[in-house]
């Protein structure tokens, strides 16, 4: 029972309960090991409010209590043990779970005789003794032996970098000019510390000499892929075990659901299929009513869009004054838009009880469905949007004192989207399918959260180190203070650098061992998010085959027979068009042809000529970074940098010339010249050259003007290396393969950013150690994006603002991750298949 064993020992306490004594010891190690940790955090706030003293004392006795039972069941675990055999004891209390049980049951124990810090900390063990139950650390070790070549290897290359770089690196800026950069590398034991962490893909100080910049570049380029290796590794591999393949379910494919004789809809149905939008209707169906169900689904997003953008802008000082245009159009938007949404919110409440999923919950009556809608939280959403306005036209003093705030609300209304964007109704649905592995992997991290926010309150609690003006003893004076900068560094994102040497060698812990585990809860929510939205894209496929008559079938097999036939024809067409133009081409313009065989790479001149063109390009990339710096400009002089530009330009304008006179005699541009200057290519290839003409006309005719934009503009020909390798051909392909993933995901992203922003700017805008970057929500929307990007510009949050940190490390920065790890999934593959066409 001790063990999590079930079924060993029950009781019955009436017919049908019986109570399981392993379960209930698992719940009594659960209470005890909350009480404990709740009453070691807050045990180190200083100036504990009164209210909480009976609090305090409750969880006092719980924690005497944990003390005591975990105080027995150690000794008698030992006991247990020496049963078996004498060395049975002794191989029980040097075992991982011996010490532990050991060090949760003794040290705490000593620690009400002698009250010293270190030893009530030993409390946060305690939650490790609930891994015997769980099982989250006990597949570490086959991690790791499964990974040790790999670690070996990159472990031992890792260490190698890491001495190395921390080597040149102090050699480099021990001298910097500047004395806080010196400082950080006054030794090479000091350097090693911000060495570690510019190979761990972060870059806090910038202030680098010319050596040390060259030598942070090399870092990026090289190191920082073998040492985030075997960081990586642990998290990767407690994923991988966690994540289970599903057998897919097997279904006839082809075979259309039962036939659905057509009925005459009530009005109310009418209605209710009205609001589903696209869902339900398509643009090119024969019933009118159908495309305008989409065009106001339309119109329900702009306005939604459009009110976001009115209250964001609402929020800038001196954007809309009284009696100004713009505070007549945002209050015209106002009024359109609570208008337009209270139809729509009593249209949903007249229809709520043809909604399915209301029957389906029990709620048959009408009144009981439409009790369950005005209720439900999009009900609820689309309420608090729309009353601010009516309270307001009643004269309530609630509307003026809590203007701000109710303004506030339109913003959430973008939460009411998900009705036809389906994104964070998913995200209950990825809970409930992976719940018992967000279990493990919530403990894992939560574990190493509390473990090392503890580590981090007692080696920094005293530090006396000012940084913005505040000691780091201030940020982690308490646990509840220390706990929003220890998760931050879990992330992996190191804001404050300026620790003590014990604090620096539990983050370098941290880098190795926890970093990669604590983003795991992330990653699982962000894969599971993808494979949710993939399932629920084919339901909703399979729910409208199902739904469709016999007729409709009938009329949308004979649609997609006549396009398919339509589009047969026009390619044959047009293929033969082509080649009779081909055939025109090869008699009339044989100069062309000559040409387009040189441009295409289809002689020898022709191949050389692409080559020299690549270097060129590269070369006059070169040319404008070495043109920014002063030494490289003096070293070469201007006239050859400008003689150089000249022959360039004179090569890239015959280039463009060439294309352009050929293009109708070229099929790659279907023998028409407007599809080379249209496309992409002939763009390119314009605006590389355009601007030194302009420039030069420009000169010559004595106008005044800025050179600046014209020699930026020279950057752009870095883009003609498209004809060399076909990068945006291929993200193009990609954004087309994953676009209905981006839609709902990118909503999901937009959701997180807008709502965190807002939050932000509601418990921020009048924190003095903001600076003044939460004053307004363009601002606040600023900075929220960079946090969502895993950097942490601003650190010392308010109470509120530090809830909202600890909620974007813990599930923000993975869900706004969704939408760029799909494109990258998506350009994997495309990458992948044009490997294979390329090896076919």
């Amino acid at each position: 029972c001790l063990d999590g064993e079930r079924e060993v020992k029950t009781y019955p306490v009436t017919g049908d309960f019986v109570v399981d004594l392993a379960d209930a010891w698992f719940i009594l190690s659960v209470l005890l090991v909350a009480a404990s940790s709740l009453f070691f955090i807050l045990g180190t706030l200083r100036n504990l409010p009164s209210r909480l003293d009976e609090l305090l004392f409750v969880l006092a006795v719980l924690d005497v209590i944990a003390t005591v039972t975990f105080s027995v069941e150690y000794i008698y675990r030992i006991r247990a043990a020496s049963s078996v055999g004498l060395s049975s004891p002794l191989r029980y209390m040097v075992s991982g779970f011996g010490i532990i049980d050991g060090l949760c049951a003794l040290i705490p124990a000593f620690g009400y005789v002698y009250p010293k810090p270190f030893l009530r900390a030993f409390a946060t063990l305690r939650i490790l003794k609930l891994e015997r139950y769980i099982g989250a650390f006990s597949s570490f070790k086959q991690i790791l032996w499964q990974n040790r070549a790999v670690l070996s290897v990159t472990g031992g290359a890792a260490a190698v970098m890491w001495v190395i770089f921390s080597t040149l690196m102090y050699y480099a800026e021990r001298k910097n000019p500047d004395p806080e950069m010196a400082s950080h590398y006054s030794s090479v034991s000091t350097s090693m510390w911000v060495t570690l962490l510019n190979l761990s893909g972060e870059a806090p100080l910038c202030e680098y000499t010319t050596a040390g910049k060259f030598i942070s570049a090399l870092m990026g380029l090289i190191g920082v892929g073998f040492v985030t290796i075997p960081m990586g590794v642990l998290g990767s591999g407690f994923q991988d075990l966690l994540e289970q393949e599903e057998e897919p379910t097997a279904t006839a494919p082809g075979k259309p659901g039962p036939a659905v004789e057509p009925q005459w809809m009530t009005f109310r149905q009418l209605v209710y299929k009205f609001l589903q939008g696209s869902a339900a209707n398509q643009v090119e169906d024969l019933n009118r009513w159908e495309a305008r169900a989409v065009y106001f689904e339309r119109l329900i997003f702009f306005t939604i869009f459009v009110t976001v953008m009115a209250a964001i802008m609402e929020t800038v000082d001196g954007f809309d004054p009284p009696g100004s245009f713009n505070r007549q159009v945002l209050d015209v938007i106002e009024i359109m838009a609570t208008l337009l949404f209270t139809v729509e919110y009593g249209l949903r409440y007249f229809s709520a009880p043809e909604a399915p999923e209301w029957a389906a919950r029990g709620y048959v009556s009408d009144s009981a469905a439409r009790w369950s809608f005005a209720t439900s939280i999009s009900s609820i959403i689309d309420l608090c949007a729309i009353a601010p306005y009516y309270l307001a036209l009643c004269g309530s003093s609630l509307a003026d004192q809590y203007d701000g705030e109710l303004r506030m609300l339109r913003i959430f209304r973008l939460l009411t989207l998900d009705k036809y964007i389906p994104s964070v109704s998913l995200i209950g649905r990825v809970f409930a399918k992976h719940a018992k592995d967000f279990q493990m992997a919530a403990y894992a991290s939560a574990s190493l959260w509390l473990i090392f926010s503890a580590l981090m309150w007692l080696t920094e609690r005293h530090d006396k180190t000012e940084v913005d003006d505040l000691t780091m003893g201030q940020r982690y004076g308490t646990m509840f203070s220390a706990m929003p900068y220890t998760l931050v560094h879990l992330t992996g994102d190191y804001p404050l650098i300026d620790y003590d040497f014990p604090a620096k060698c539990v983050l370098f812990l941290a880098l190795l061992f926890a970093v990669g585990v604590v983003s795991v809860p992330t990653g699982l929510l962000a894969s599971g998010f993808t494979q949710e939205l993939k399932k629920f894209r084919a339901e909703e496929r399979q729910k409208r085959v199902d739904a469709a008559t016999t007729i409709e079938r009938a009329i949308i097999s004979y649609l997609r027979r006549r396009r398919l036939r339509k589009i047969t024809e026009e390619t044959k067409a047009q293929s033969m068009n082509l080649k009779r133009q081909k055939d025109i081409v090869k008699k009339d313009n044989p100069n062309k042809i000559k040409m387009v065989d040189f441009l295409e790479q289809k002689t020898v001149a022709g191949r050389v000529w692409k080559k020299v063109m690549l270097l060129l390009i590269i070369l006059n990339v070169l040319a404008v970074i070495g043109e920014s710096m002063s030494w490289v400009k003096e070293a070469l002089g201007s006239d050859f940098l400008n003689g150089f530009e000249l022959m360039s330009v004179l090569l890239f304008t015959f280039e463009y010339l060439a294309n352009v006179w050929s293009a109708n005699a070229n099929i790659r541009y279907c023998f028409h010249r407007g599809n080379y200057t249209l496309s992409f290519f002939g763009i390119v290839d314009l605006v590389t050259v355009a601007p030194f003409w302009v420039q030069t006309v420009m000169y010559l005719s004595g106008m005044q003007f800025n050179a600046f934009i014209f020699r930026i503009a020279r950057l752009l020909r870095i883009l003609q290396l498209e004809d060399f390798v076909e990068s945006f051909t291929l993200l193009d392909d990609a954004w087309r393969s994953c676009r209905e993933t981006m839609v709902a995901t990118g909503f999901m992203a937009l959701l997180v950013w807008v709502c965190g922003a807002v939050l932000f700017y509601e418990f921020e805008q009048d924190n003095p150690a903001m600076e003044g970057a939460f004053k307004d929500l363009p601002s606040s929307m600023y900075y929220t994006i960079i946090f969502l990007g895993g950097e942490w510009a601003k650190i010392d949050f308010t109470p509120g603002g530090k809830i909202v940190c600890v909620i974007y490390c813990v599930v923000g920065i993975g869900l706004y991750g969704i939408p760029i790890g799909a494109v990258f999934e998506a350009f994997s593959d495309v990458l992948a298949e044009d490997e294979e066409k390329a090896d076919e």
